[in-house]
C-alpha cells in the first residue's frame, strides 16, 4: 500500500464488501463463531468442517470480480498479524503468544550510538506494550519477556534498563 490514501480505501471497500456479505446472510455463515479484520486480514473461527469452509471461500470469492480471497486452515494453530492463536482442545480457549517472521531479526539502535535515548527506548517501549496488552498464559507471558531481554542484550542494553520501562508512566511527557 503505497498511498497515503491506500489504507482508507481499503477499509472502505472491505467495509462496504462485509455490508453486502453479512446483509445477504447466507446459511454458510451460520458457522463463524468468531469474525475479526485489520484492514485486509481476516481471522475466522469456524464450527463447521474443511469443505463447508471451501464452501464459503467460493461464496466470498464470487461477490466481487476485483477482490479474490484465499485461505489458510490453521488447525489448532494460525498466525494472525503479530499473534500465533491456538485452540487449547483440553480447555478449549484460545491461547495467545507474539508471531514473529521468519525474517525478523532483533536489531534495534544500539546502546552505544549517539541517537537520543527516547529514540533509542521506543522499540522497546512498543515491545513491552505489545507483551502487556496481548491476553497471554503466565508461560508465554515469561517467555515474550526473555525475548526482550535477549533483544536488548544483543544491542548492548543492560536489564535493568529494560526493567525501567515497566515503571515508566506511558502519559509522561518525555521532552
Amino acid at each position: 500500500m503505497g498511498s497515503p490514501l491506500s489504507p482508507l480505501l481499503a477499509e472502505a471497500y472491505m467495509d462496504d464488501f462485509e455490508q453486502q456479505l453479512f446483509c445477504e446472510n447466507p446459511p454458510i455463515l451460520q458457522n463463524i463463531l468468531i469474525y475479526k479484520r485489520y484492514v485486509d486480514d481476516i481471522f475466522i473461527l469456524w464450527t463447521g468442517d474443511t469443505s463447508e469452509v471451501q464452501d464459503l471461500l467460493h461464496h466470498v470469492n464470487q461477490l466481487r470480480e476485483n477482490i479474490k480471497f484465499e485461505i489458510e486452515i490453521g488447525g489448532e494453530t494460525l498466525n494472525f498479524l503479530d499473534l500465533t492463536i491456538k485452540l487449547n482442545l483440553s480447555t478449549r480457549k484460545l491461547e495467545f503468544s507474539v508471531y514473529r517472521k521468519p525474517s525478523t531479526t532483533d536489531t534495534c539502535i544500539p546502546a552505544n550510538s549517539n541517537h537520543p535515548q527516547i529514540h533509542k527506548m521506543a522499540a522497546f517501549r512498543a515491545l513491552i506494550s505489545r507483551l502487556l496488552e496481548i491476553p497471554m498464559s503466565r508461560s508465554n507471558f515469561i517467555n515474550e519477556l526473555d525475548v526482550i531481554y535477549q533483544i536488548a542484550t544483543n544491542n548492548g542494553y543492560k536489564k535493568e534498563t529494560i526493567v525501567k520501562l515497566f515503571n515508566v508512566p506511558t502519559s509522561s511527557k518525555l521532552y
